[in-house]
């Protein structure tokens, strides 16, 4: 019996670090076997993806285009229906050359609804981003709630324009809320080509407040995920 309890408990580790510190090859193995972005591979130039999900904030907003930074903000619909001020944010995110992702109208894990709930989901949430000032581009983001996902998602997303995108440097920061234990596990992991997964939560601030001027020093263009797609 000590033996399994062990045994289980040494799996859940195993697990708990793959999931936490991914090895890159295993993020390049599942990007090969399924349609979904998770980093590109730029040659001869130093540039990352910088994303936030759930809910931009002018805090957050502020501070990248005081560092001549841009980002992609996938967008919780339901955030943004129940608070109409969000409209001249996002009207001054587009401006300032970020671009919006569509992440769903509630924030759960989107692999649990139905082939038809996941559309209605996914249609809805469009519509909202489109009255904020969204425009349909050559590239449409969908990130899928939680993050998890399976092939009819993606073909779905793709059907309705949008394609699945994730991430490959994700310090957990919706979990984690110590800013500075995030920023090391960001600048520990970064690579040119990265797509770096953060969120809306008061500590991020304080995060990209380390992360992005070192990423500077260290020669990194900080944009969105489209704008990198267009300089690979």
């Amino acid at each position: 019996m000590l033996t399994l309890l062990i045994a289980i408990l040494l799996l859940v580790g195993i697990v708990s670090i793959l999931i936490y510190y991914p090895p890159r090859f295993l993020i390049s193995l599942v990007q090969n076997l399924t349609d979904v972005l998770f980093k590109l591979d730029p040659k001869n130039i130093k540039i990352v993806a910088l994303s936030i999900d759930d809910s931009p904030t002018r805090e957050i907003s502020d501070y990248l285009h005081s560092q001549g930074c841009q980002a992609t903000f996938f967008v919780i619909g339901s955030h943004v229906s129940r608070d109409p001020s969000y409209k001249s944010l996002f009207a001054s995110l587009i401006d300032q050359g970020n671009e919006l992702g569509n992440h769903g109208m509630i924030d759960r894990p989107a692999f649990k609804l139905s082939r038809e709930e996941f559309v209605q989901d996914l249609t809805k949430t469009r519509k909202i981003m489109e009255e904020v000032g969204w425009k349909s581009g050559e590239y449409n983001w969908y990130r899928p709630g939680s993050g998890w996902f399976n092939s009819s998602m993606v073909k779905d997303a793709k059907e309705k324009g949008f394609s699945t995108v994730l991430g490959s440097v994700y310090p957990f920061d919706a979990h984690i809320r110590n800013a500075r234990m995030n920023a090391r596990y960001v600048l520990s992991k970064v690579r040119s080509g990265d797509i770096i997964v953060l969120h809306d939560r008061t500590w991020c601030v304080e995060a990209l407040k380390i992360i992005v001027p070192q990423l500077q020093r260290d020669g990194f263009r900080i944009t969105s995920i489209t704008k990198m797609m267009e300089s690979c």
